[in-house]
């Protein structure tokens, strides 16, 4: 196969295994990031219901 037939990869060297590294990172943390920003909205909705000035009735 000559030279100019071959398909360009899409990065070579450090930004190659750069891309790489970040891909399997990602992937490997969607479900905990996730989980994280599920808690993370619960604690916020429940520190708003508390406030008194939101006209929300505690009871």
């Amino acid at each position: 196969m000559a030279e100019e037939e071959r398909p360009q990869k899409r990065g070579s060297g450090f930004f190659r295994l750069f891309e790489r590294g970040v891909d399997t990172a990602t992937r490997n943390n969607v479900t905990a990031y996730g989980y994280s920003v599920s808690i993370r909205a619960a604690a916020f909705a429940i520190l708003q219901t508390s406030r008194t000035d939101t006209g929300v009735c505690l009871i």
